[in-house]
C-alpha cells in the first residue's frame, strides 16, 4: 500500500499508479501445488472479479495511488 501510495506521488501526472490486492483466488496453480491449511480462508475470489477491478481502475482517469482491495470479507471473519 505504502509502496503504491509513494510511486503515485513521485510519478505523478504522467505516470498513474494503482494496485490490486486479491485475496485467495483460484487458479490451476494453487490447485495443482497445494496451499497451507493456515492459508486458506474458505473465500476465494474469482478471477473475473480482479479483471473487473483492474478494468475500473484502467477506465478512470483520476485514479492514482488507489488499493483496490478484493478479500470478500475474510478479513472481517477472522
Amino acid at each position: 500500500v505504502h509502496l503504491t501510495r509513494c510511486l503515485a506521488e513521485g510519478l505523478w501526472p504522467r505516470v498513474r499508479v494503482n494496485a490490486i490486492a486479491p485475496g485467495n483466488v483460484p487458479t490451476d496453480w494453487g490447485r495443482r501445488t497445494g496451499r497451507p491449511a493456515d492459508y486458506d480462508t474458505g473465500v476465494e475470489i474469482p478471477i473475473e472479479v480482479v479483471a473487473r477491478a483492474v478494468l475500473d481502475l484502467i477506465e478512470r482517469d483520476d485514479a492514482t495511488g488507489e488499493v483496490v482491495v478484493l478479500e470478500g470479507g475474510s478479513a472481517v471473519a477472522r
